[in-house]
């Protein structure tokens, strides 16, 4: 199903679910009173966003910490499966696929009767205000359920621990929040996201490179041109990163290296048609699994990304990296590496996405916010970094 769909859908029908379930509740908790339960199987659910579920992963640490015996689900869109496989504290991954309504309806139910036959105790549901998400934590049949909640964004009394979403404050510690509302701590601060990526995909990575005649002496430079279907107003110009890639092979001798999705190859190619030298790239777009674009970017010295979810994962692998935000804000998304350049025009009408307006773009394609940060500053900012090593 497209994004656009899947939002109306959730926002026309999940309402009247969610009324309708917070009535059956009402009833149910006066003639069935709530007892204490032991948890020893928790729920986790995340459908949309690589980079928010990277950013869950301390999230995840502190629930293992504060529950070390409880069986961790991760229920989540299919894509996601090869990430949560690198996230430790996840013992085993359930996934929706959402290809059209019927096989998203039908994996849906099984998805609920598999946990409730586990007997789930605890939910947290780590949407910002998706009804489908309540909804379906709700169905678990868990008595205990985590999430957001907020007066001017209903979506039903079915919460256990509502949690204030405060759009200030870094995803991270949003996140976090959830944990803290049932007595979890963070096990490490500042908090931090991790992953496990297993070595064999940087070696696997060298081998590409190698074949594709990439010199080794030269700095790895790897650039994502591609932002989120949620918001492709987060794009830098295509011209823009034309014109750095340029710069980087007639002036610095360096060959980028471009990556991208499958489904993001048509737009890779034309930001090289654009290009003087496109010859000069090497374009691994819709070439990569998970695991390669993981090892492509832990081998990377530096990585040149819109905010999407390459940067984050760019991020974990503590790789360099410089990021273009607009739509969205760095002060809930900036990376969390010590060596980063964050360019952001902060424009009066920037960032327009919020949680409020189901991060859809007011701007329709006219993104001011992004086509405000300029060429040459990004090229003295490489220069900057190629020449110190940081920014």
């Amino acid at each position: 199903m497209r994004l656009r769909r899947m939002i109306f859908i959730d926002q026309a029908v999940g309402t009247i679910l969610c009324t309708m379930l917070s009535l059956f509740h009402w009833f149910k908790r006066r003639l069935f009173p709530a007892r204490p339960r032991k948890v020893s199987s928790i729920a986790v659910l995340k459908f949309f966003g690589m980079g928010s579920i990277i950013l869950c992963t301390p999230l995840l640490d502190a629930i293992r910490k504060k529950y070390p015996d409880a069986r961790i689900y991760f229920i989540t869109f299919a894509i996601n499966e090869p990430l949560l496989r690198c996230a430790e504290p996840v013992d085993e991954i359930v996934t929706v696929r959402p290809d059209n309504f019927l096989t998203f309806a039908r994996d849906v139910i099984v998805r609920l009767l598999h946990l409730r036959r586990r007997g789930v105790d605890m939910v947290f549901d780590l949407e910002f205000f998706a009804r489908f998400s309540m909804i379906f934590s709700y169905l678990t049949g868990a008595p205990y359920r985590v999430g957001y909640y907020t007066k001017t964004f209903w979506r039903g009394n079915l919460l256990t621990h509502p949690t204030y979403f405060n759009a200030y404050k870094h995803i991270t510690e949003v996140f976090m929040a959830l944990g803290e509302s049932v007595g979890a701590e963070p096990v490490e601060l500042p908090l931090k996201p991790r992953l496990r990526i297993d070595p064999v995909h940087r070696e696997r990575i060298r081998s590409l490179l190698s074949q594709s005649g990439l010199d080794g002496d030269k700095p790895l430079i790897v650039v994502n041109v591609n932002a989120s279907d949620r918001c492709l107003e987060g794009r830098w110009p295509p011209d823009r990163f034309a014109g750095l890639m340029d710069h980087m092979v007639e002036e610095l001798a360096i060959r980028p290296v471009l990556t991208g999705a499958g489904e993001e190859e048509e737009y890779v190619q034309h930001v090289l048609s654009i290009m003087k030298n496109p010859e000069q790239t090497i374009s691994l777009a819709g070439k990569l699994d998970f695991y390669g674009l993981a090892g492509l970017l832990a081998e990377a010295h530096l990585v040149i990304t819109n905010d999407t979810g390459p940067l984050h994962l760019s991020a974990v692998m503590d790789t360099p990296v410089m990021a273009f935000y607009g739509p969205d804000t760095p002060v809930r998304y900036a990376p969390l590496v010590d060596n980063r350049k964050v360019f952001f025009a902060d424009l009066y009408c920037s960032p327009c996405l919020n949680v409020y307006n189901a991060k859809m773009s007011e701007c329709r394609g006219i993104n001011i916010c992004m086509k405000a940060i300029e060429l040459e500053e990004v090229k003295e900012a490489l220069r900057q970094f190629l020449a110190n090593g940081r920014f």
